[in-house]
């Protein structure tokens, strides 16, 4: 409850310290609690490089993360721009068997879009259906928003019609 109010005036330091002192005291913080309270408040004020810190001591701790936790650490990741160990995040999900969700899909693919431009093109959503990821309409509509602003309409076009065939 500590932390949780400390999160809630924004003392993260405290929080953090108030979380992770009770595994000191022989007890370990629940992944919810530090998912929902510390790390996504983190996210959201734009503490990224706290959140993704928060992650890897979790994993020391010996925590499992569950989809929820990989989920913020990827979106933590995506506003990094560190796409590279988001696709590290990806396998280790598929290596413990968490699966990923379609929102995590998306909020990678919107975010490569951003930032990578044109360098995705219209295989990315096809390569990513084949390694079976959960592609749905919101990850197909980045790729075509990333085609539209750069004016590349023929790239628009052949995505909008692969996820019309899907």
């Amino acid at each position: 409850m500590l932390a949780k109010a400390y999160v809630r005036v924004g003392m993260f330091d405290k929080a953090n310290d108030a979380l992770f002192q009770t595994r000191r005291q022989g007890f370990v913080p629940h992944i919810m609690s530090c998912n929902f309270f510390l790390m996504n408040r983190l996210i959201e004020y734009g503490k990224i490089d706290m959140a993704v810190a928060i992650y890897r001591h979790l994993k020391r701790l010996g925590l499992n993360p569950i989809d929820y936790t990989y989920g913020l650490f990827i979106k933590a990741l995506c506003r990094k721009r560190n796409f590279e160990e988001v696709v590290d995040a990806f396998r280790e999900m598929e290596e413990v068997g968490v699966n990923p969700t379609a929102l995590m899909c998306s909020t990678y693919i919107e975010r490569f879009c951003s930032h990578k431009g044109s360098d995705l093109d219209y295989e990315a959503p096809r390569a990513l259906r084949a390694a079976k990821w959960p592609i749905d309409a919101f990850a197909y509509a980045a790729v075509i928003r990333g085609f539209c602003s750069e004016i590349k309409l023929k790239g628009a076009e052949v995505v909008f019609i692969d996820m019309v065939n899907l």
